[in-house]
């Protein structure tokens, strides 16, 4: 018998698997957003934010009362940090699960988020929490997972719970002064 074809089917196939990128799955963007990812899997997910969250079934949605947050929503609920949402929101440095009617003290308690000394005197709840330090090697800087906690008042309140991956201030400064 005689296979011709064979090799040249091969061949195509190796190339498109090759050539094919990482799908990000519904299971990376909670282990992103609760602080169990790693720098690497968070930065190539956030370089392609929009496309990797309309592949998930985010929509992105307008809200004028928020200007300094992207907003996406989806039907199909995520579970994240033990509370199901259906909106996650792209916030400073972080991706963060969106709630809203919960308690924002009750979450301090629970993920040991304590108030910012800065916020104290402020009639809402800004609190950060170091979870993880990915220390730095030969090609990066230490990386830090602060899981980060927001309480956004207004005509529809919310609160942020997600985390941020932030490089090492010292070490970003040395890197780029070599």
């Amino acid at each position: 018998m005689h296979f011709p074809k064979i090799p040249s089917i091969l061949s195509l196939i190796l190339i498109l698997l090759s050539s094919s990128s990482y799908a990000f799955e519904r299971t990376d963007l909670k282990k992103i957003i609760e602080c169990k990812s790693d720098y690497s899997t968070y930065s190539d997910f956030a370089s392609e934010y929009d496309e990797n969250l309309t592949a998930l079934g985010f929509k992105k949605i307008e809200d004028s009362d928020q200007p300094f947050i992207y907003l996406y929503k989806t039907n199909q609920p995520i579970e994240l940090f033990g509370l199901k949402t259906n909106e996650i929101a792209l916030a400073g440095q972080g991706i963060t699960a969106v709630f809203r009617n919960v308690n924002v003290q009750q979450l301090s308690k629970k993920f040991d988020i304590p108030q910012h000394p800065d916020f104290t005197m402020l009639p809402l709840f800004r609190g950060v929490r170091t979870v993880k330090t990915e220390p730095a090697t030969s090609d990066s800087v230490t990386f830090y997972h602060n899981l980060n906690l927001s309480e956004m008042k207004g005509k529809k309140p919310m609160v942020l719970l997600g985390c941020t991956y932030e490089a090492d201030r010292e070490e970003m400064e040395k890197m780029l002064q070599e």
